[in-house]
């Protein structure tokens, strides 16, 4: 009985996510804009909404699945990405926190008292997760290559 009820809950805050995903992902979109992150002005608002998209979908997919391993392989993927397109860590990091501000924004306006504590610890144990996995992955290829020619070294701000 107490796992249907652990699955109720967990869909619960999926099906909330799922429901307002256009208007969180606007959100956290408008935030990174407004955050004037290089690294995504060069990228254009666009992509910036497909990148904030991923992201979202991913921890979806980790709600539903009660697992973090999908937005921690990605994030892996990620750094890579990131850290040879020469883009900050603090950059990526601010990006995935605005997200994280956006969900909490709309679970505390739209969900019930009694859920959002829960909800709130669930999104934030997954996307600390992620930001704990991008990081580390950012300062192994700091330490494993050189940084891109011409730029700062990714990991620092």
């Amino acid at each position: 009985m107490e796992a249907d009820n652990a699955m109720e809950r967990t869909m619960d805050v999926s099906e909330h996510l799922q429901n307002d995903s256009l208007a969180i992902v606007m959100a956290a979109t408008n935030s990174v804009a407004r955050a004037h992150l290089s690294g995504y002005e060069t990228a254009g608002a666009e992509t910036t909404r497909l990148r904030i998209q991923t992201i979202f979908d991913r921890l979806l997919h980790c709600i539903e699945r009660n697992n973090a391993s999908p937005l921690i392989r990605y994030v892996q993927e990620l750094a890579r990405d990131r850290f040879f397109g020469g883009v900050e860590l603090h950059e990526v990091q601010t990006a995935i926190n605005l997200l994280e501000e956006a969900i909490w924004k709309d679970m505390m306006e739209r969900m019930p008292p009694q859920d959002f504590a829960r909800a709130v610890a669930q999104v934030s144990a997954i996307l600390g997760m992620g930001k704990d996995a991008l990081a580390c992955s950012y300062v192994w290829l700091a330490s494993n290559n050189r940084a891109p020619v011409g730029s700062r070294s990714p990991i620092h701000a």
